[in-house]
């Protein structure tokens, strides 16, 4: 996006996706570029080309958003297991601790009152799942050490609506 003259944004340039299986999920890492997922499987995307490369992860169940922390250490992904997992982006694989500090890095949505996740992404430490039920809405979550996720102080659940404005 660029900003116009009247302060406007604007595409600057746009191509179509490669001839494939549908995008469910994006996210962009701060120094490798964009990624995407078809709910199976996870690649790198090259705009230049519009071509993507290989397969760097399978999750289980269907991945439906994902979102890198700010150092691109972490992709979280959410699921059709209604689950949230945090994924260590070096090892490409799902966080699981060590003997000394055994920590489970997938939290149950369902037991967080979040029946479909959709979107998840980090901003300022802070983890915002995208519950895509009935009535969308957006829970903040603070991530706390060693192995908790907890409602983000004052945020609980935000109702989201929207109006649809074609062009």
């Amino acid at each position: 996006l660029v900003r116009g003259q009247t302060g406007a944004f604007g595409v600057e340039t746009f191509q179509p996706l490669v001839d494939g299986p549908t995008i469910l999920g994006a996210a962009f890492h701060p120094t490798q570029g964009l990624f995407l997922s078809d709910g199976r499987v996870i690649w790198p995307y090259h705009y230049g080309t519009n071509t993507v490369g290989s397969v760097v992860h399978a999750p289980e169940g269907t991945c439906f958003g994902m979102g890198f922390s700010p150092d691109g250490r972490d992709l979280w992904l959410v699921t059709s297991l209604d689950t949230v997992s945090r994924f260590d982006w070096m090892w490409k694989r799902t966080w699981q601790g060590s003997a000394e500090s055994p920590r489970d890095y997938t939290f149950d949505l369902l037991a967080l009152g979040i029946a479909d996740a959709r979107a998840v992404d980090i901003v300022a430490g802070q983890l915002y799942v995208l519950d895509g039920g009935a009535v969308p809405s957006l829970t903040v979550f603070n991530i706390v050490p060693p192995i908790a996720l907890a409602v983000a102080a004052g945020s609980g659940q935000i109702d989201l609506a929207w109006t649809y404005n074609s062009a």
